[in-house]
């Protein structure tokens, strides 16, 4: 009876790590293979802790987490998560916010049981480049401002060469 005891007492004391477990959705989407695409990160101090990636039901979770503040981000290649920072105490209590980096001060609390991530907004990497047309550079005012500089700068070159030896040679006379 004692040795149960002391058992139970010692694995009471040495849990020292929590899981946090959440919920990510996307309202652009109505499938869910953008699930595959997915990764979820913990980072401490910069540096990478734990990784995982949401199952097929949008539910992701984070096994032995140590007491530490823990930043989450989201890596998708075609949406946009906010990033939250995790607080996890000596007592095991999570406490779950939005990562304001423009706002230090302002604090926005998520309810952690379970966390909900959703997209925000679709990358948009590649835009297509508007095309250039002759008629814009013909008529642009910088190119109708340089381009006589251009040309009779080009034409008055050597001829301002020539009037310059000519000028020097009149003033040794």
């Amino acid at each position: 009876m004692i040795f149960w005891f002391l058992c139970a007492a010692s694995s009471a004391f040495t849990n020292t790590s929590i899981s946090v477990k959440g919920i990510i959705s996307n309202k652009y989407e109505s499938s869910n293979q953008w699930l595959s695409l997915i990764s979820i990160t913990l980072l401490d101090g910069g540096k990478i802790t734990h990784t995982t990636f949401p199952k097929h039901d949008s539910t992701f979770s984070f096994a032995g987490l140590t007491p530490g503040s823990y930043i989450m981000q989201v890596t998708s290649p075609t949406y946009a998560f906010d990033s939250v920072r995790l607080d996890v105490s000596p007592r095991l209590s999570i406490r779950a916010r939005k990562l304001n980096l423009l706002q230090l001060g302002s604090v926005e609390l998520l309810s952690h049981k379970p966390l909900k991530l959703r997209a925000l907004s679709k990358h948009v990497f590649f835009v297509e480049r508007p095309r250039i047309k002759p008629k814009e550079v013909i008529f642009n005012p910088m190119v109708n401002s340089n381009f006589p500089i251009l040309v009779f700068g080009s034409i008055f070159d050597g001829n301002l060469y020539f009037f310059n030896a000519q000028v020097e040679e009149n003033t040794r006379k």
